[in-house]
Formats: C-alpha cells, structure tokens, sequence
C-alpha cells in the first residue's frame, strides 16, 4: 500500500492487488501509531526541557531576591529609605490623632511602643524586653504666673510663659512674692552665706544639676529658686530639677535674670505655681540582637514619647523611626555582627529622661555586671527638623576618661558626611535627651542632631540653607510638630549616617580597642569650624539635666 497524490494535491491511499486489504490497514494502522508515538516523544522532551528552564529560572529569582535581602558584603546605609522611614513616621502620626493630637505617656506612647514592638517581633528574631517602671511626675493644674511687683510708674512687669520663663518639670508649687537675691551659681552652701531666709535665689545655669542647686537653696530656706540661662542662649531655662521637690523652680531667660540682677533697690518677685504630684505607670521597650559578645554590647537607643501638646513626629518620631528601621534593616542583611546590638525605645524622655534614667540606675543597682557590658551608647532625638542644621554631638566635651572614645564616634558621623560631600559641623554636648544617664554614667555617647528651639545664625544659613533668625524648628515641643513638620532629606541624611555608624561598631573584632584607637584628629574637608571652644563649654556647663 503506498500513497498517491491526487490532481487536487490530497494524498490518496492505493492498495495493493496481492496483499490482503485487512493486512494492508493494519500495516498503516501501526505505522500512524508509531509516528504518533515519536511526536508524543518529541513533545514530551520539550515539555521536560521548558520546566528544567522555568525551574532554573525561579531558582535565579528567589537566589537574587535572598542575595538581596541577605546581602553580607552590603552596606547597611543603602538599605535606608525615605519610604520605609516616611510609612513609619506617618503611623505614629495615626497613633496621636487617635489619641486627643499626643503621644505623650499618658495618651498615645503605649499605642506607639505597641507598633514598634510589632515591627520587631514581624521583622526580627531579636529578644524583645518589656521593661515596667513607675515615677513620680508633677502635673500642673493652672497656667503658672511669674511678674516682677512695682517697678515704679511701669507698675507690675508681667514676664511670659515660654517666651521669658518656664517652670521646671518635678517643681513643686507656691502662691507667693517675695525679694531676690543673686547667688551665683548657687550649688553650694557657701553661696548662700548671709542669704535671708524666705527669699527667692536667683541663679545662673551651669557646673551642677538642678537638684543639687535646689537642694542648696532649700538648706538656705529659699522659699523658690530661679535659673538664669546662658548668655549664650535666648531662651528660658528648661528641663527639669532631676526629682520631685516642695518650693517653685521656675527657668528664666539670661535677658531677664540681668534685669532682676541690675534693678536697684532689690526687686520682688510674685510666683504662682500649681503643680500636682502624681505617680506614673509607663515602660521601655528593650530589643537584643542574638548574635554578638554579650561583653560588648553597643545601645542604639531614641524616645517613643512626645510633649503632651503634640504629636512629636520630628521629636522624637524621626528618631524613632530611623532606630526601627535600623533595626530591622540590620537583621535582614545578616551582617557578620561582632557585638551584641541593643535597640532601646525610652519612655518618659519628655519628662525629665526617667526612661533611660530608669534602665541605668536599675542595672548599675542590681546588676552592674551588665552594666560593665556596655561599651558604648548611640542617640537619636529630631533628626528632621525643618529648618535645619548638620550637626554632631561634640565628643571633645566627654569628660577626660572617655573623651578619646567619644571623639572616634564622632568621626565617624564625620566620615559618612565627608563620603557624601555634605557640610556639617558639631553641636555643644548637653545632658538634655537619653544619652545622658549613659554620660553621666561614664559610657562613651554619640549621635546627631538637626536642631530644636536655637535660632539659626546667618553663618548656619549659609552653610545649610533655610532661614536665619528662625527656630531650627518652628514646631518643637508644639501642637504643628505633625509630619508636616519633618524635612524628609534630613531625616534620610541622618538616618543614613546612623546606619553607617552602626555597621562599623557593630562589625569591629575589640570594639573598645578601636574606640581607644580611632581618635585621630581627621582632616574633614566639609567639616565647618566651630562657633564655640567646647572645653570652655565643658568648663562653664558641666552636665546637667
């Protein structure tokens, strides 16, 4: 049987005369089946060879995606982004409005730590701690009133709250008047020799803690204490006395402590303050790497809480965010971490540091041994403020025993800034947010600050842009401090320079040894001078809360 094709081009089938007709379909039944066969064949290899490459392409994909977020060699910097810092910033700003506009303790800061703590426990496998405390904290319950009686035809000179003074948080209260009398710095009894009982002190900021200045005057029957700030400084003194006391501390401006030091005769003061003391439940939220030498331990630490009047995105959600971010981003690289890394959100900062202050004196109470594991402390308080400057925290004002170690963490904010070619400079070193307990502690600090209530020079405008004679930030400690209120490039800036920072105490084989080793003086091309010899600083400051 074989086939002939037609005038019409169809094959035609032709049979042959001798072979049976059934014997010949059988031969072309087989025939079809073997052909089909041979295509099924055919098909199937190329069907094998399709998923063997579909496979091995997926295997590229998921080794490109796992090479990506595990990617040891990387820099942890890179992995900072706007987005990731924004979406958090933008969730604590929920957390306020759900909460009468605040995150302070007692509105939204359980809320947010709830969020970070489902961040960590979501992206990480760090130990997560809990950390319970309670203080005693005043609350005031009207506003407070400070005027200086009958001066002449002028009558009674009111002064401002905010504007020209601000009372002390842990201040105790008094509804009095009576004259002034200037002793100085007034931290020791010998400044208050011949001083009248029931007069109110005035004194200048600086050398010891408010406590110490209050506990003075309280041994000299001062019936209240008044803090001059800085002559460098344009605003009240603020901050808070370091522990709940009976008699009024009020902070005034330099401006107007000069003013009551040059009245003639000797001025009277009325004081009205109403404060209430009341007992506060609150906690911090601790996270531990697994991995790094528990003898070794570096605090990347920020505040959670805001002022009670805001939201306090820039203070302190900017830094917030950049620490959580930090922290997840570090666990997904898979870095080859030499030292225990401990994440640290304070509670409590806004009213006088009793977060860290807590966390400090608790292990330097009860466990000192992990106290001495902790080789160093890094804070982050507004890093987006709006009208910025680019500053680092001055180690060459950490006391002499730790001063070398200080000044090697500040160079290496200096040397992500120089990497970037972005002008910075150094900002005095205070006791005013969470690195302080660790200062005061003797633990080496750093960090980086974009600026709160000082006014912005002309000099500072022109290396950083903005507005001269304003706030670095119009909004601090203000209901407007919303995340309208952050300058996202900062906050990227400094939320990058804490992740290089991080990466190289936390990779370095004798993290101390190169604390101690790393302080030459660098020569930083984008560094500006400063405005401010920091030992003259340190002499006239000291550190105070």
């Amino acid at each position: 049987m074989e086939g002939v094709t037609s005038s019409d081009g169809e094959e035609e089938m032709v049979f042959e005369e001798d072979v049976p007709l059934m014997q010949q379909l059988d031969e072309r039944d087989k025939t079809s089946r073997k052909h089909a066969k041979y295509i099924l064949i055919v098909f199937s290899i190329f069907l094998l060879l399709f998923a063997v490459a579909a496979v091995i392409v997926t295997l590229l994909v998921v080794m490109d995606v796992i090479e990506d977020d595990n990617d040891d060699d990387g820099e942890l910097w890179e992995r900072i982004t706007s987005d990731k810092l924004h979406s958090h910033l933008k969730k604590l700003q929920s957390i306020a409005m759900e909460n009468d506009g605040s995150r302070a303790v007692r509105l939204g800061y359980n809320a947010s730590l709830a969020y970070v703590q489902e961040q960590l426990e979501k992206h990480t496998d760090y130990e997560l701690t809990v950390q319970h405390f309670s203080f005693q904290q005043t609350v005031a319950l009207a506003p407070p009133e400070l005027r200086i009686v009958d001066m002449g035809p002028r009558g009674d000179v009111v002064l401002v709250e905010v504007i020209d003074f601000s009372v002390l948080r842990d201040s105790g209260s008094a509804d009095m008047q009576a004259p002034v009398y200037y002793v100085g710095l007034g931290c020791e009894d010998e400044d208050y020799e011949n001083f009248p009982a029931g007069s109110i002190a005035l004194t200048d900021r600086g050398t010891c803690p408010n406590l110490q200045r209050t506990d003075a005057a309280r041994a000299a029957n001062a019936s209240a204490v008044l803090v001059a700030n800085y002559a460098t400084e344009s605003e009240p003194t603020g901050g808070s006395v370091g522990g709940v006391v009976p008699i009024p501390v009020v902070g005034i401006t330099n401006k107007a402590g000069q003013f009551l030091r040059a009245t003639n005769p000797r001025p009277t003061v009325f004081v009205n303050v109403t404060n209430e003391v009341m007992t506060t439940n609150t906690m911090n939220l601790i996270a531990d790497t697994q991995v790094g030498d528990e003898n070794s331990v570096i605090v990347v630490g920020s505040h959670l809480d805001s002022v009670p009047v805001g939201p306090g995105i820039n203070d302190d959600g900017s830094g917030t965010s950049t620490n959580l971010e930090l922290a997840i981003q570090l666990f997904s690289m898979d870095l080859p971490i030499k030292n225990k890394i401990r994440f640290a959100w304070w509670s409590a900062e806004e009213l006088g540091l009793k977060g860290s202050t807590y966390y400090v004196t608790d292990l330097l109470k009860n466990d000192p041994e992990a106290f001495d594991q902790i080789a160093m402390d890094l804070n982050f308080d507004m890093l987006g403020s709006p009208n910025y400057f680019r500053a680092l925290m001055d180690g060459e004002m950490c006391p002499d025993e730790i001063r070398t170690q200080c000044v090697t963490i500040m160079n290496l904010f200096g040397s992500y800034f120089e990497s970037q070619e972005l002008v910075f400079t150094t900002t005095p070193l205070n006791n005013r947010s969470d690195h302080g307990p660790f200062l005061d502690a003797g633990k080496p600090v750093g960090g980086v600050k974009a600026g709160a209530e000082q006014i912005k020079t002309e000099e500072q405008r022109t290396l950083f842009g903005g507005y001269a004679n304003t706030n670095l930030d119009p909004c601090y400690h203000q209901h407007c401090d919303s995340i309208d209120n952050v300058n996202m490039e900062i906050l990227l800036q400094f939320a990058r320079s804490a992740a290089y920072v991080l990466q190289r105490v936390a990779e370095a084989s004798d993290l101390r040894g190169f604390l101690e080793s790393g302080a030459q003086e660098m020569e930083f091309k984008f560094r500006a001078k400063r405005d401010y010899d920091p030992q003259e600083e340190l002499r006239s400051r000291k550190f105070e809360l």
